[in-house]
Formats: structure tokens, C-alpha cells, sequence
């Protein structure tokens, strides 16, 4: 088993991370488990890009994980990205390290096209579901108990910020008001608050609303929000849609806001859009993003080692850099698709939206169903 001294680089003294991703590899003889450094951070795009057979000779080319189970994986709570490859079910399950480039429903339509007779599905809740998945209880492996108290401030869930993010928070008040406000939606932020707190920031930020609003509109044209953020005080309910996974301190949830439920939508934000009576993100440009981040991909090809430019940079800036052997572990995507096929998948797709993505949570619920008997994992 790794521990969490996988780590990069040190630099000045300090350890730095990478991207790391443990595989799950099941197949009719058993389990097969591995471990990149630095592939996390685009999975999703790469076994979409690369297909079936070359994402899995690219698994096995990987350093092996040193579990023979994924009952055992104590390090999955370090891991920024999982894929679980289930060739029993022809599944694929998959949560990145994202940096919100791509609708995830897009990568598992295009996936089930590069696989074919295969069912992609996003794990919402990062490594949680994909644990879940692989019929892993995730809380014998995240057995941390929150001992956190709710905070009382948090500038990025502040709207009159200078800088404020464009993810849209709407709260529905006990009293049936609704208040939208554009922020950065870290949801572990809002979890922090405690439900009390965050709703006396929903009521400041009701009142500053009328005369302030304009001074709070985007502060770039081309922000679009990544993630959205409903929080209903009537139903005692936080909701939430993202192009990102989210798996950090969802224990803190519980013991923060005692009664309430926490639900992903997946990447469904129309029903949020309904809610605020807002356009936050429009199909064909959610499509045309996808197709450029696509085609960068492919015209770059087998990326090199990130570790080498970040070593080149940091020396060249006069750091004393020195490598984990960790660091060395990356098996690049090998992204010899043509763009031509991904057009023609992509145009057949952008006039009319697709049905948000296929999803696992942390209770094992696939949404939709892979069929109408097996709702769960």
C-alpha cells in the first residue's frame, strides 16, 4: 500500500503533490489494481479519446498498487482520481482531478462510443462512488470523524468580492424567499458554514441585494459558471450540480448540518436555471468546449512527464528541486484518435441537449439505473 509521501517534487524543503490516480481493473480471474502520478487530472477525456483496448494496455503499463483488493485500499483517501474498469459488466466508472473543461455527460457519451457495448458512468462523488462501484462500503476506508465547527465567514461565497467566482447559490428561506447570488460554489465552503451560519449570509446578502446587485455582476465576460448550489431551508435539503467531482469532507456534512440531505444532480443544471430564472450555461457551448478540449488533446498527443517542465521551471527560477522516484510514475494516454470521428460524434449531439450524465454517489445509487433492477452498487 502507498501512503501519502507519494508526492512530486520537493522544492525549497517542501513537498509538492501530483495527480494521482488508482485503477481498479476487474476481470473474470479477479482484481487488478494500479497507480499514476500524474494521470488524474484528465482521465475522463483520455479513455474517451483513446478507446477500450489502448486505455487498458495503458492501465497495465502502470505501477501496481500493491493491494490485491479494493477492501484494502487505505491509501483511496489521498487518491485525486479513480477509474474503475469492470470488465465482468462492461462498466467503466471514472472521477478526475477536474479543472471543469468538459460536461461529464459528454465524456460518457463518447466514451460508450470508443467502448463500444460498454456503459460509462461519472462518479459524482469522486472516489466515494467509484469505491462504491467496486463494492467497497467507503466508510470503512474514510473512517475520519469531523471534529470541525462551523465557521462564520468565507470570502469566496461572498458576492460583493472584487474578484467573486460566477458559480450561481440560490437559497430558498424558511419563509419561501429566494435570494441567487454569484459566487465561487465550493461546496465544502457552504458545508463549513453549518446551516445557521450560511443562512445569516443569505440574509445579508438578501438585503444588500437591491441597492448593490449591479456592482456584483461577473467580473469577466467569459466566466461561466462550473458549479451551482441550491440550498432549501423549507425541505431542510442542499442540492448541488457540477462539471466537477466533489468528494471533500463530505463527512463534515453530516456532523454540520444534522437532519438535512445532501444530493448531486450530476451535471443537470436546468432545474437551476428554472429555479433562479437565469441562464447560467447554454448546450452548444457547453459541446463546442468540449470538442476544442477534445481536439487540443489529440494535436498534442502522448504528453510528456509534467514533472520535467515543472523541474525545468522551478530550477530556472533559482528552487533546489529534487524528485520522489513517485514522481516518475506517468504512463501518458497515447491520443492517436483522429478529430474527424469526434466531430461527426459531437455534431450529432449539439442541437438538442443529452440527458445529464450517468452517475454514481457515495450510496452506491446509479442515476439513471443501469437497469430497473440494479439501482444500486
Amino acid at each position: 500500500m502507498r501512503c501519502s509521501a507519494a508526492l512530486g517534487l520537493r522544492v525549497d524543503g517542501e513537498a509538492t503533490v501530483g495527480s494521482r490516480l488508482g485503477v481498479l481493473l476487474k476481470t473474470d480471474a479477479g482484481w487488478e489494481t494500479y497507480y499514476d502520478h500524474w494521470a488524474a487530472q484528465t482521465i475522463g477525456r483520455d479513455i474517451a479519446i483513446d478507446g477500450m483496448e489502448a486505455t487498458i494496455q495503458r492501465v497495465r503499463c502502470m505501477s501496481p498498487l500493491g493491494v490485491d483488493d479494493p477492501h484494502a485500499w487505505e491509501g483511496a483517501t489521498w487518491i485525486e482520481g479513480t477509474l474503475l474498469i469492470d470488465e465482468t459488466r462492461k462498466l467503466v466508472v471514472w472521477a478526475e482531478e477536474s479543472e471543469a473543461l468538459y460536461m461529464p455527460r459528454l465524456i460518457n457519451y463518447l466514451v460508450e462510443h470508443t467502448w463500444p457495448g460498454w456503459t460509462a458512468v461519472w462518479s459524482a462523488e469522486g472516489t466515494r462512488g467509484t469505491l462504491r462501484a467496486a463494492g467497497v462500503d467507503p466508510a470503512t476506508i474514510f473512517t475520519h470523524r469531523s471534529d470541525r465547527l462551523p465557521c462564520d465567514r468565507a470570502p469566496d461565497l461572498e458576492p460583493w468580492d472584487e474578484w467573486h467566482g460566477a458559480d450561481p447559490i440560490t437559497v430558498r428561506m424558511a419563509d419561501g424567499t429566494l435570494v441567487t447570488w454569484r459566487a465561487y460554489g465550493f461546496l465544502d465552503d457552504v458545508v463549513g458554514f453549518g446551516p445557521e451560519n450560511f443562512l445569516a449570509l443569505a440574509r445579508e446578502v438578501a438585503s444588500r441585494l437591491p441597492d448593490e446587485s449591479n456592482a456584483w455582476e461577473p467580473t469577466m465576460d467569459d466566466d461561466v459558471p462550473t458549479t451551482g448550489i441550491f440550498v432549501d431551508y423549507q425541505a431542510r435539503s442542499l442540492r448541488w450540480w457540477s462539471l466537477q467531482d466533489e468528494d471533500m469532507h463530505l463527512e463534515d456534512f453530516t456532523a454540520l448540518w444534522p437532519g438535512w440531505t445532501l444530493t448531486s444532480t450530476s451535471d443537470d443544471y436546468s432545474w437551476h436555471q428554472e429555479l433562479a430564472g437565469e441562464v447560467f450555461r447554454t448546450w452548444t457551448n457547453d459541446v463546442d468546449e468540449c470538442r476544442s478540449w477534445i481536439a487540443k488533446a489529440i494535436e498534442e498527443g502522448a504528453r510528456a512527464n509534467p514533472l520535467v517542465s515543472m523541474a525545468i521551471a522551478l530550477s530556472g527560477q533559482g528552487h533546489e528541486v529534487s524528485p520522489y522516484a513517485s514522481a516518475l510514475e506517468f504512463v501518458p494516454s497515447n491520443r492517436k484518435a483522429t478529430m474527424e470521428s469526434f466531430d461527426r460524434l459531437l455534431d450529432a449531439v449539439r442541437d438538442e441537449p443529452l440527458k445529464p450524465a450517468r452517475m454514481i454517489d457515495r450510496h452506491g445509487t446509479i442515476t439513471p439505473p443501469l437497469n430497473e433492477e440494479e439501482r444500486t452498487c
